[in-house]
């Protein structure tokens, strides 16, 4: 593997490490095994790895396109750069880097249509309430609003209502990453605030009980 080569692996590899805070989230729920308790940890470093997998991408595009010398078989040389093959594969990482890197930005919309997805396929038949069922049922529904520290992109907001709505008892859980707040609704017969603040936490984020009504 020559320079250019091992210089372009290294920096998809850094963008991917760079976005793991948003897709550990996503693998967890493809894989269904929960949640990524170690996406805050990977979010602290993200700045770092983001200029590490830069600063290679640059490094290849100096090694791609400098002009080099050329020994040839008679003994003349020439002046060329690096083969078209190259340069293809270099701009295909490009765009694998930037998709990468970017994706904290489109990682909440994509986690959220999955879930919803699962969602759909698991419920089957609805069951019919009647008006005056649902009435009863939303009067038991408590209401409590949760600070969450650490959320930075829109896989982390899918992760936390995953992780809420995966608890029994959880009717709705509305989280806003502007407010860094998760306000949900809840049967306190079989859920507690404590639990839902053990929920998200499990995500790898800090979350503390603001109010309950």
């Amino acid at each position: 593997m020559n320079r250019e080569q091992t210089t372009l692996g290294a920096s998809v590899l850094a963008a991917i490490t760079a976005s793991l805070c948003c897709i550990g989230p996503l693998a967890a729920t493809l894989l269904g095994i929960g949640s990524f308790g170690a996406a805050a940890v990977f979010e602290s470093w993200r700045p770092y790895w983001l200029g590490v997998a830069f600063t290679l991408l640059a490094a290849a595009f100096y090694f791609t396109y400098r002009q080099r010398e050329v020994i040839c078989a008679d003994g003349t040389c020439k002046v060329g750069s690096a083969p078209r093959w190259n340069k293809m594969l270099l701009w295909i990482a490009t765009v694998v880097v930037v998709l990468f890197a970017a994706f904290p930005y489109y990682s909440g919309s994509l986690l959220a249509a999955l879930n919803r997805g699962s969602n759909q396929h698991k419920a089957g038949a609805v069951p019919v309430i009647s008006p005056h069922e649902e009435q009863a049922a939303t009067f038991k529904l408590a209401t409590a609003t949760i600070s969450v520290e650490g959320m930075t992109c829109g896989g982390c907001v899918a992760s936390v209502r995953q992780a809420l709505l995966k608890r029994e008892g959880v009717n709705s859980a509305d989280v806003s990453l502007e407010k860094k707040q998760a306000i949900v609704k809840y049967d306190p017969a079989k859920v507690t605030p404590e639990g839902l603040v053990q929920a998200i936490n499990q995500t790898g984020l800090k979350a503390r009980e603001e109010a309950i009504r």
